[in-house]
């Protein structure tokens, strides 16, 4: 059976899932269960988390673990959270196919590699390329 993590304070869970409420409840049950199948992310946590702090909370894990991202959605969440999310993600996992598609490569990733600072810095390109489209 597919373990499903719903990951929202608001929304109900779809049939089937795991209502995860806070950051903390979602680190508990990966360190004790390991990664789920898929996660839901949303944004609205009951403490001061977010998704986007999730995110990067299973990236970590996946790092330490050497292991890809499991399938994940975003659901009912602000666009601009929506892209760091998935931005945060996507970067781990091409990153995580990369290193594994050739055998003499090094896999240890840098621990230093902040997603996040990544995506604020093409932040403006992405913007410049939007008012671009926009204009045409």
């Amino acid at each position: 059976m597919k373990r499903i993590l719903w990951l929202n304070n608001h929304s109900c869970p779809k049939p089937g899932t795991i209502h995860i409420y806070n950051y903390n409840d979602l680190k508990a049950d990966i360190m004790c269960y390991g990664l789920p199948d898929e996660i839901w992310f949303g944004h609205d946590l009951k403490d001061d988390m977010n998704g986007i702090e999730c995110a990067k909370f299973v990236v970590e894990y996946c790092k330490k673990n050497d292991l890809d991202i499991p399938r994940y959605h975003t659901e009912n969440i602000l666009p601009v959270d929506a892209d760091k999310i998935i931005h945060t993600l996507d970067c781990y996992h091409n990153l995580f196919i990369e290193l594994h598609e050739s055998s003499s490569y090094d896999c240890s990733f840098d621990s230093s590699y902040d997603p996040i600072e990544e995506y604020n810095k093409n932040k403006s390109i992405r913007e410049k390329a939007l008012c671009e489209f926009t204009k045409s």
